[in-house]
């Protein structure tokens, strides 16, 4: 039996997850088409949060791929799959997100570049 689905708002990781699965089609010969320069960079979400130290973070996120702009600095990052929410890197930095929370891990350093990150608004 189907139940009705739920008025709730869509969290980030489930976002996420749709982002990998919803934005591909089929193409003529039955495969998956690949995606226009459009479709790459349709925004799927957009999220500010505010971290430990009073820093705002914006987060776009697009099919594959999030940018974070904070401090006055915009990283763009790639998806990464991961169990326990999710996670978005480049050479740089990861920004981990779960639910409403959130921190980036500088990966040179290895140390937390943003920590106590939570959601603001909705």
């Amino acid at each position: 039996m189907l139940r009705p689905l739920s008025a709730r708002p869509l969290s980030l990781s489930v976002l996420a997850a749709l982002s990998l699965t919803g934005t591909a089609s089929v193409g003529a010969s039955g495969g998956p088409a690949a995606m226009t320069p459009d479709q790459s960079r349709q925004v799927i979400a957009q999220s500010d949060y505010r971290c430990r130290g009073g820093i705002r973070v914006h987060v776009t996120q697009m099919p594959g791929t999030a940018r974070v702009d904070f401090a006055g600095r915009s990283q763009t990052l790639d998806l990464t799959p991961g169990a326990n929410g999710v996670s978005y890197s480049n050479d740089r930095f990861t920004w981990f997100s779960r639910g409403r929370t959130s921190y980036m891990r500088d990966a040179r350093s290895g140390t937390l570049a943003l920590t106590d990150c939570v959601a603001t608004g909705q």
